[in-house]
């Protein structure tokens, strides 16, 4: 199963300075990639991602913190006590997180 998500707020021109904005979930799935998921910036209507900024969605998420790195462009997961990447192959699976993503 693959990285889902689904658009928080109706789709519309979000601008933030000169780059376009949207919040969306991401529902994550039982088997974490090496380096993270990689969205695809196609699926928002963007062509680049600058950045994201995420939040936990619901209770699961909470005990993992999240980055977008923007070298492999993918969203990295990093379990909360240790600080460490969650292993390849770890299951996700309930996590929903909330990014704010800016891109153009």
């Amino acid at each position: 199963m693959a990285l889902t998500f689904a658009r928080n707020v109706p789709e519309s021109e979000n601008i933030v300075g000169r780059y376009r904005a949207d919040i969306v979930d991401f529902t994550l799935d039982a088997s974490y990639p090496a380096l993270g998921y990689v969205p695809d910036p196609d699926n928002f209507g963007f062509k680049v991602f600058y950045t994201m900024s995420f939040t936990p969605a619901n209770v699961t998420a909470g005990s993992y913190n999240f980055a977008y790195d923007t070298t492999n462009k993918t969203i990295r997961v990093f379990v909360t006590t240790t600080g460490v990447e969650v292993a390849t192959g770890a299951s996700l699976a309930g996590v929903i997180i909330r990014a704010l993503i800016l891109g153009f």
